[in-house]
């Protein structure tokens, strides 16, 4: 098995491996000129050594030549002259022995020539005191002097010839040294290291360009949903990045054909329509729906089965750019017509729309059934029940009861009540079941308002009575057009909870107030309250403000309450207790304050 780099490793290799040569490179390069710098000393030195060896050589040629000078002159002209030039070759000497303590040979030299000088100096002396006892004391000591003098120059002038040889050669040695030649090599070296790098990076990223090109290759095939390319050399990450496409792969294939199989075994007609509202793509349930196969289907226009409206609330639901929820009766090939629900998704070209069909045929045909089931009924078993109680009525009405007959008259009102009070759960039952559609119906008449609070109270004055709590009302005078059992029905439902949340000893306030040319009715417990939260949430189907007691209800009643409220044009809601009492900080009303639940309806 053959072992990849991986990148990381790759780009550490190709950065680090010019840059530890190049490191090498630097540090020699700087030994080198360290070195070059020592022997350019070293030249310097030997050339200063040449040019003092030189300065001293003159000037004791000028020493002698003034010697020989005053020996012409007779006497004492000389001497001093003489005396002040040895002093500067001594003090010539002096520096450059201090100048090449350095050196051992080169000091050797040195003191070579300081102890020709010496005597030659100590001959240049002597010289001068014979000169300086006359001419015939000097011709006497000429020969002797000369021959002195001759042997000191002679020695003092091998001495510096020797020392100007060790110089010259150490200058050589430092200038043949062939540091220049080295500088250059390295030079050289660091100018390749830089194409090396240039060479190693190119190819890291030439590689990983056509790694990522391979990838790049099979993410196209992917997108078309072909075959991708198994297999290529490449560093370990594009090798992990090419095995995730290709679980990629493997999980959107799996998916698609999931999706295509359930597409395909799908009881619904799924379809896609371009512009011109033709078939794009359909699966088999268009045999079932449409009664024709699929591949006919194809490039027929929907026109074909569904009638104009039907067009125009397709062509609403591609503009809205959402999805649209539509009912449509659609003709089938055998001329036949059956109900069926569209879920219509807007889609980009080709596909202009998205749709899933629905056959709802069986659905609208129980809808027709359980209709039927309430208005029989309504019709069996309200009607009776309110001709029952128009009768006790009429008869509570038309009879004429002395005292001892009191109590049946008493007997016959609850009675009256009690048939009212069936009609009116007759009316509920029916009124959930059409709540879940939204399709209650109200048939309106001038009722006082009053008149039709006080029958609401009555009906569930005995409940309020068997539990202690008060009823307490604050009415006024007033006609509106409404439907009087509708309200009752209202009415009564705030009244039943109001019982159902109040304690024993609490009251329930009942008023009519005219607000803005409206009527509004409310009824106040002294019962826990709602907190904010729920406030707008009770008037939705199946909500209920968690307690003990929420489990007694359905949680249908008020949703019915604010339909019947909403058929009337009206406004419905709940606050806090009006009466002042107080609010917890979280809106909802202490205990003892309770909530007043209201509705508004025109006049």
């Amino acid at each position: 098995m053959r072992i990849r780099n991986s990148l990381v490793q790759q780009g550490v290799f190709v950065i680090v491996f010019p840059l530890i040569l190049q490191i090498v490179v630097v540090f020699l390069l700087s030994g080198q000129v360290s070195h070059i710098r020592d022997e350019q000393l070293k030249t310097a030195h030997a050339r200063d050594m040449i040019s003092m060896s030189y300065s001293l050589l003159l000037d004791t040629i000028t020493a002698i030549f003034e010697a020989h000078s005053d020996s012409e002159q007779e006497g004492m002209v000389g001497v001093e002259s003489t005396f002040k030039q040895l002093e500067i070759i001594e003090k010539e000497i002096e520096t450059m022995r201090q100048k090449a303590g350095g050196r051992p040979e080169e000091a050797k030299h040195v003191m070579a020539v300081q102890s020709a000088a010496r005597g030659l100096i100590e001959a240049m002396k002597w010289v001068s005191l014979q000169q300086a006892q006359g001419i015939h004391h000097w011709k006497k000591v000429n020969d002797k002097c000369y021959e002195v003098v001759n042997e000191g120059s002679k020695n003092m002038v091998l001495a510096l010839e020797a020392l100007v040889e060790e110089e010259e050669l150490l200058s050589k040695t430092a200038a043949g040294s062939g540091g220049q030649n080295y500088i250059r090599i390295l030079f050289l070296i660091a100018l390749l290291n830089f194409a090396l790098a240039l060479g190693l990076g190119y190819i890291y990223v030439a590689r990983i360009v056509r790694s990522l090109k391979f990838v790049d290759t099979n993410r196209a095939l992917l997108a078309e949903r072909k075959p991708l390319v198994s297999e290529f050399s490449a560093p370990d990450e594009i090798i992990a990045l090419n095995f995730a496409m290709h679980s990629a792969e493997a999980s959107l294939t799996a998916s698609l054909e999931a999706g295509s199989r359930m597409i395909k075994d799908a009881p619904n007609l799924i379809c896609s329509l371009d512009n011109d509202l033709l078939f794009l793509e359909v699966n088999p349930a268009a045999a079932k729906i449409i009664g024709i196969n699929p591949e006919q289907l194809l490039g027929m226009s929907v026109r074909e089965f569904i009638d104009n409206h039907s067009v125009e609330q397709l062509r609403e639901a591609q503009s809205r750019q959402q999805e649209s929820k539509l009912e449509i009766i659609l003709t089938r090939q055998d001329g036949t017509t059956t109900h069926t629900h569209w879920s219509v998704n807007p889609g980009d070209a080709p596909a202009a729309l998205f749709c899933v069909i629905q056959d709802i045929s069986e659905q609208k045909h129980r809808e027709g059934m359980r209709q039927r089931f309430l208005d029989a009924v309504r019709s069996s078993l309200r009607a009776p029940i309110a001709s029952i109680s128009e009768s006790l009525q009429n008869v509570v009405a038309s009879s004429q009861f002395q005292d001892s007959e009191q109590k049946s008259r008493i007997d016959l009102q609850r009675a009256e009540r009690s048939a009212r009070q069936c009609i009116l759960l007759i009316d509920v039952l029916l009124d959930a079941q059409s709540a879940q559609t939204g399709s209650i119906q109200i048939e309106t008449k001038r009722v006082s308002i009053a008149h039709v609070v006080e029958e609401s109270v009555e009906l569930v004055r005995t409940i309020a009575d068997k539990k202690g709590v008060g009823l307490e009302l604050e009415v006024i005078e007033k006609e509106v057009l409404c439907d009087p059992f509708k309200l009752t029905q209202t009415i009564v439902n705030f009244l039943s909870n109001a019982i159902k949340f109040s304690s024993k000893g609490d009251k329930i306030y009942v008023a009519i107030k005219e607000i803005d040319r409206a009527v509004e009715v409310s009824v106040t417990d002294e019962g826990p309250g709602i907190s904010e939260e729920y406030r707008t949430q009770i008037f939705k189907p199946f909500v209920q403000v968690p307690g003990e007691k929420a489990k007694e209800g359905t949680g249908l009643g008020l949703a019915i309450c604010k339909q019947i409220v909403d058929a009337h044009g009206g406004e419905i809601g709940v606050k806090p207790n009006d009466r002042g009492g107080n609010s917890n900080s979280d809106g909802a009303s202490s205990r003892g304050t309770g909530s007043t639940f209201w509705f508004k309806i025109p006049v």
